[in-house]
């Protein structure tokens, strides 16, 4: 199984630390994750410009509380999680764990950031680095 995945983190370091990871399979199965500790973290001007504003808990002043939600469908299976890198490593294990094989392809950021940008019906604006 193909999956195409994107992230972000706080910096192009040996000392990065995440902000968010999105993840999708050739037949539509989603997981998205945004780090809650990144609350606390001093971001990159260009990350709080062109980043930030496109994360879906992590701009929100009053999202203090973790949560995992799994939606299953016959349309579509998707894991959201917004937590601490911990919790976000269990989840992503238990999502890829499905898999008897797997290839991962990371895809152009303007690529991955409009499809997710689509199934979130939202406008993917993201300039390049």
């Amino acid at each position: 199984m193909r999956v195409f995945f994107d992230s972000e983190f706080t910096a192009l370091t040996q000392s990065a630390r995440l902000l968010s990871l999105a993840l999708v399979d050739e037949n539509g199965r989603t997981f998205y994750a945004e780090c809650i500790e990144a609350k606390t973290y001093t971001l990159d001007p260009w990350l709080q410009q062109h980043v930030l504003p496109h994360m879906q808990w992590l701009t929100q002043p009053d999202s203090q509380a973790t949560f995992r939600h799994d939606a299953h469908s016959t349309a579509q299976q998707s894991t959201w999680v917004f937590d601490t890198e911990p919790h976000i490593a269990t989840a992503l294990t238990e999502w890829l764990s499905v898999y008897n094989d797997i290839e991962m392809w990371l895809i152009a950021r303007h690529t991955i950031g409009c499809y997710f940008a689509n199934c979130l019906a939202v406008h993917c604006t993201c300039p390049p680095r």
